[in-house]
């Protein structure tokens, strides 16, 4: 699976272009890829005054100028080896390691396309396309259809159900596109938890550590676990909170650090 970031947007509300804003130690477009790469996901940038010396991650150039993101993806199909691939915009800087193995663990590889939701608020750059949309994204181009909701409508979308991770700062889906929107996400404390895991259990998740958003307890951290990393339904495992072995329905708060802790071999 490969993994497109969009970056050719014209940037006109914010005056400056969004995906190299500063971000944590990265920029935003830089940030976002090494959340992909994360996942064992090939990152390519797609943009036309991206230069080489500006992001350490390989850059395609969109084949038609200024058609928006459609022109964008349709671009990234063209290029593109894989089958399957990921879609996102430079200028979403919460979206999150845990996030993206949630929809691709969710992702049914028979659909053309597979799309968030959040509250039946379809978001068509946070997705998976199908190689093969290629051409049909090259009619709509042609036919002046810009519009990726009214494309993705006439082809056969799964969409998954992310409503769980747009929690107020914490929103995977929220986008910078004002000077105001950079200045409050720099300034807001995200609420974000730290997990870690060790054994059998990180190997599941393909990770050792990891942040996610909020959850409100224990139970709902397990239910969260279970639904994005099946294979742990079938392991016993403890979890610790702030190094505190947790009990069912212990509270979590912004900044914890979860364990995830395997049985532990004794002799």
């Amino acid at each position: 699976m490969r993994g497109y970031i969009l970056a050719g947007g014209k940037s006109s509300r914010m005056g400056t272009d969004k995906g190299m804003l500063a971000y944590g130690q990265h920029t935003m477009a830089a940030h976002i890829a090494a959340t992909l790469s994360k996942c064992d996901i090939e990152v390519y940038i797609v943009s036309n005054h991206y230069d080489q010396n500006s992001i350490q991650y390989p850059i395609i150039k969109d084949i038609i100028p200024n058609l928006g993101p459609a022109g964008g993806i349709y671009s990234a199909l063209i290029h593109t080896d894989s089958a399957h691939n990921v879609i996102l915009s430079c200028d979403t800087p919460f979206i999150t390691m845990d996030s993206l193995l949630y929809i691709t663990n969710k992702y049914i590889p028979t659909y053309d396309t597979c799309v968030a939701t959040e509250n039946n608020k379809i978001h068509p750059l946070f997705g998976i396309y199908h190689k093969n949309c290629a051409e049909y994204f090259e009619l709509c181009l042609k036919n002046n259809e810009l519009k990726l909701q009214n494309i993705i409508k006439s082809l056969n979308c799964q969409y998954i159900d992310m409503s769980m991770y747009a929690h107020s700062a914490n929103n995977i889906f929220l986008n910078i596109n004002t000077p105001d929107d950079y200045q409050k996400i720099m300034t807001s404390q995200e609420q974000k938890i730290k997990i870690l895991a060790f054994g059998m259990l990180a190997d599941i998740a393909k990770a050792s550590n990891w942040d996610m958003p909020l959850v409100k307890d224990t139970n709902s951290l397990i239910a969260h676990l279970y639904d994005t990393y099946p294979d742990m339904c079938n392991v016993i495992f403890s979890i610790s909170v702030n190094k505190k072995i947790a009990v069912q329905n212990t509270l979590i708060h912004t900044g914890d650090e979860i364990a995830l802790l395997p049985p532990f071999s004794g002799g």
